[in-house]
């Protein structure tokens, strides 16, 4: 069995159990190395006891005795078990026996949701799949995250930051700044505006009321030149009828 975890605490004579139950033992723990691929692998050797497992038929009614007679091989009878056992999920995982002490066992259990595997028989010896375990799991996870925080660049960001809030400051105070000159310079001035304007058309509705004086001017205006232009209307029709009135005047003048 090869474990990606520590085995510290897993020592030969550790107990291989399934739910509780003694089913192996830990022979050895060892080092291997690859030097070819420059990798280290820890193989943990254990011996199993496959006939602590009865087979049960499926009405529930157990196997019948063994048969003196039967020639069937033993050693194929069990890898057929424990083959089936390991196609529905059995996998070896490291747990800790005692908490004080740090000693661990290895645990068979039933994992569904785990990757097919099986058990590699022709290596000597056999190689039983495993799985990790939570805290390894949780271990690796708290590394991974570590090691993405430590890329992340905190001095660029806090030095960023804080050129980000000077140049904040800076446009509050430009705002500020802009805001009392609006409201001590411009909105005189608009008030002002307003004032002067609302005036103007106050002055130009007096002028244009009805009873203003450039009213009654403008009206008495337009009188006097409709009454010349009906002198001079009368007088350019006497002219036609008289033309001889530009020499010699008009009847009835004396000479």
């Amino acid at each position: 069995m090869y474990f990606k975890g520590s085995l510290r605490g897993l020592s030969p004579g550790a107990p291989v159990e399934l739910h509780g139950i003694g089913v192996g033992e830990v022979k050895s723990v060892d080092v291997e190395y690859d030097r070819d691929a420059g990798t280290l692998s820890f193989p943990v050797v254990v011996e199993l006891y496959p006939q602590r497992i009865r087979g049960r038929k499926p009405n529930g009614a157990p196997p019948p005795p063994a048969d003196p007679t039967d020639r069937t091989d033993p050693t194929a009878s069990s890898r057929k078990l424990v083959d089936s056992l390991v196609a529905h999920g059995l996998r070896a995982e490291l747990k800790s026996g005692n908490l004080l002490t740090g000693q661990k066992y290895v645990d068979l259990d039933m994992h569904a949701d785990t990757p097919a595997e099986k058990v590699w028989w022709n290596e000597q010896p056999s190689v039983f799949p495993t799985v990790s375990n939570g805290l390894d799991e949780i271990q690796d996870s708290v590394g991974s995250i570590a090691r993405k925080l430590g890329k992340v660049p905190f001095d660029q960001i806090s030095y960023r930051l804080l050129s980000t809030l000077s140049s904040l400051e800076q446009t509050l105070k430009s705002t500020d700044q802009l805001m009392r000159h609006v409201d001590g310079d411009i909105a005189p001035q608009v008030q002002a505006t307003l004032a002067e304007a609302q005036a103007a058309m106050k002055n130009a509705k007096d002028l244009l009321g009805q009873d203003a004086p450039l009213q009654s001017d403008l009206g008495a205006t337009l009188l006097q030149l409709s009454r010349a232009a009906k002198a001079v209307t009368a007088l350019v029709d006497y002219l036609e009828r008289h033309p001889e009135s530009l020499i010699r005047g008009k009847p009835g003048d004396s000479p």
